[in-house]
């Protein structure tokens, strides 16, 4: 209870026979209790946000070799208290962390592409989906894997391929399995601006507050990296929580799990990994034959299918206009007519989906139940070269696989080391 003591009035004032160092040493205290209770309640804010991958924080990445379940996605989710702050990757000049309720730093706040373009890094790999990491002793000069976004997709005489390194290409189909997404890159993307694609492609990073880093041999089929990287883009490009619009109740699980966990899971077990393929491509069509742009990587292709119920018109995709240009639903039947030669003269398509389109992508889709089940799912990774309008001038005949492919240790694998292979060459990372 707290009492206020007032003196007698005189002449119309009031007084306190309380010393001016008591109010002071009063207040102090009760500034002091205050902040205390405030750096508490948004210290607990920010764990809660660290949980579900939303901090501007990154941690030191782990390593999940086994099929993903609720314990060893919690101990993997719960280990981001091991955070290193990253500035450059989440800040801007005009960015600071705010310690509210009401905001929590997402991937790709107040940064635009040549932010992060600069800030995101990369996993590169071998020609095995080996990661090469900073932190491994498998890399010849461990600060070269330090690879930036920017590094990553620079090509020219120097580096006519630029660094092999992961990515992911994700198709997502309406809940009847009809028609899929297929979405316009903005045109103020640096790579590829606005061609045609599948629903979202981009890349797992380094050092994520929820690891992205999957072991390419150990992880196969599961994958978490990959597919926490999915969640990321959807919602960072669509404003599309995949983890809230795939998460049931039919399951009727009652334990005590975090639901942000729970939903982790689910989300991962529907989102199905078909395989993965080894691609190149200079960004000519945009801008010449000198181009200074293009793509090397390993894509991993993930299926999804949008639960019963679920609307694909309205407001179900808010996309991010520094992202995405345009969308649209489209059947089988509607994708072949666009894709046929002579029809939409004025459209542009990724190299990489048209690719997956045709070393297998359609009979998926034919079978989705199927492919949704793991039918199609396999470890080998084909190697595919880009159509001609994708080769640059500095894009010799002499290079291969290999051009462009970290070596995993001193003297072992080195880029260009083994005769040229044939196109469309499957290597599978079991054998």
């Amino acid at each position: 209870t707290t009492r206020i003591l007032r003196a007698p009035a005189t002449n119309g004032n009031i007084t306190s026979p309380l010393s001016t160092t008591t109010i002071l040493a009063v207040t102090v205290i009760i500034i002091m209790t205050t902040m205390i209770a405030t750096s508490s309640t948004s210290s607990s804010r920010l764990l809660v946000q660290a949980f579900q991958g939303t901090t501007p924080f990154r941690r030191r990445p782990t390593m999940m070799t086994t099929k993903a379940t609720t314990a060893t996605l919690a101990a993997r989710i719960r280990s981001s208290n091991r955070m290193n702050h990253h500035p450059s990757r989440w800040f801007s000049s005009t960015t600071r962390i705010t310690l509210s309720s009401s905001s929590s730093s997402s991937y790709g706040d107040n940064m635009n592409q040549h932010d992060m373009m600069e800030s995101d890094l990369l996993i590169a790999v071998n020609e095995l989906d080996q990661a090469i990491l900073p932190n491994n002793n498998n890399h010849h000069n461990k600060s070269d894997s330090r690879l930036t976004k920017r590094l990553g997709h620079t090509f020219g005489p120097a580096t006519p391929r630029a660094t092999l390194h992961r990515a992911f290409s994700l198709f997502l189909f309406d809940s009847s399995g009809r028609r899929m997404l297929l979405t316009q890159r903005a045109a103020s993307k640096l790579t590829f601006p606005n061609v045609w694609t599948n629903a979202c492609c981009s890349h797992p990073l380094q050092d994520m507050a929820v690891d992205e880093v999957d072991d390419g041999i150990r992880d196969y089929p599961t994958f978490p990296g990959i597919k926490q990287a999915a969640w990321r883009k959807c919602r960072h490009e669509l404003g599309l929580d995949l983890r809230a619009l795939m998460a049931t109740t039919e399951d009727g699980d009652d334990s005590d799990d975090d639901p942000t966990q729970q939903r982790q899971l689910q989300l991962q077990d529907k989102m199905q990994f078909i395989t993965r393929f080894h691609y190149w491509a200079a960004d000519s069509v945009t801008y010449g034959p000198s181009t200074e742009w293009g793509e090397h990587e390993v894509d991993y292709v993930l299926f999804l299918q949008l639960p019963p119920g679920i609307e694909t018109s309205g407001s179900l995709l808010q996309p991010n206009p520094e992202e995405v240009g345009d969308y649209k639903w489209v059947t089988i039947d509607e994708l072949q007519a666009m894709l046929k030669s002579g029809n939409n003269k004025n459209l542009l398509w990724s190299p990489w989906f048209v690719g997956i389109l045709e070393r297998g992508g359609f009979e998926w889709w034919k079978d989705l139940s199927g492919a949704l089940s793991g039918k199609y799912t396999n470890d080998q990774i084909t190697f595919f070269d880009p159509p001609p309008e994708h080769v640059a001038d500095y894009n010799l005949p002499s290079h291969n696989r290999w051009t462009g492919v970290w070596k995993w240790n001193p003297g072992k694998n080195e880029p260009g080391s083994a005769s040229s292979k044939t196109k469309d060459e499957t290597m599978s990372t079991s054998s």
